[in-house]
């Protein structure tokens, strides 16, 4: 019997290798930087250009503060628009 589609999606989800910009904890533990998580990829990219380091050092900065507020999910529109899950 296969994996579901779930258990596939999943697998992608992890395969993408997420991280924050410098591979420290995003909001767990000690050391925990506050750091918005991304796909190795797109940090990557971002990283190339100055409008893209920009744009995460932005993102960085609001996730942050959210973070010493208490809100988990911070509003740093870095996933706006993109569907990571793969899923609809």
């Amino acid at each position: 019997m296969g994996k579901s589609e779930q258990a596939e999606k999943l697998d992608e989800w992890t395969g993408q290798e997420w991280q924050t910009e410098d591979g420290s904890q995003s909001v767990q533990g000690p050391k925990a930087s506050g750091k918005v998580y991304l796909p190795k990829a797109t940090i990557a990219a971002l990283k190339a250009t100055r409008a893209g380091r920009q744009k995460l050092a932005r993102a960085d900065s609001t996730k942050k503060s959210d973070t010493a507020k208490g809100i988990q999910h911070s509003k740093h529109k870095m996933h706006e628009g993109k569907n990571r899950s793969g899923m609809a």
